[in-house]
């Protein structure tokens, strides 16, 4: 790939949900998600309440699957969340950790406790944590959790603002905020206003 390159980066994450204005409203108040408009429903814009598309070809969905509901949501600094709701005569649970395919949403948080009790006040729960990002993630205040959605999806809440011992071994780095996010986000916390 000379001159521009083909991947940017994660754009969204598609996330099924039961129900599509409970799942916002938790994703609101446990990690301050916003929406930014409906795709498909009664708050999709007039004329497009529904997708024009064979779903089943498109979304490989299974035969008799109804899409009723879709909404963008605005996660911070990062990657989209998209919702789906479907009605479907059969549905499974959320997958576990050691079921194939994609099993979680990691967050990046600057305080993961007071995240973590934001999710359980918002309806959630937690697993064992947090807990010392381990081997050559590891570092001075570097830990990690995961908690679940009232759905069963899970949500691991991870802060690594020391360097870690992988960063000895590549020039390649994870993505983090940026110094001066983390300068702002102190002087917030002390009440120092930049100018």
């Amino acid at each position: 790939m000379s001159g521009t390159r083909a991947v940017r980066a994660i754009d969204h994450i598609g996330m099924t949900v039961p129900d599509i204005d409970e799942a916002s409203t938790f994703l609101s108040a446990a990690l301050g998600a916003e929406v930014l408009y409906d795709l498909v429903g009664p708050n999709a814009p007039s004329g497009t309440k529904e997708l024009k598309l064979d779903l089943q070809a498109c979304l490989g969905i299974r035969v008799g699957t109804k899409l009723e509901a879709m909404r963008m949501m605005r996660l911070g600094e990062g990657p989209c969340i998209e919702l789906f709701q479907y009605s479907a005569d059969e549905q499974r649970s959320a997958a576990l950790a050691s079921d194939l395919g994609m099993q979680h949403l990691a967050v990046y948080v600057d305080d993961i406790d007071a995240v973590q009790e934001a999710i359980l006040q918002a309806g959630g729960s937690t697993l064992a944590g947090p807990n010392p990002l381990p081997g050559i993630e590891g570092g001075d205040g570097n830990r990690w959790v995961y908690t679940l959605a009232p759905w069963g999806t899970i949500i691991e809440l991870i802060t690594y603002p020391s360097p870690q011992g992988y960063e000895k071994l590549t020039n390649l780095r994870r993505w983090r905020p940026s110094r001066a996010d983390d300068a702002a986000a102190s002087s917030a916390k002390s009440g120092v206003v930049e100018s």
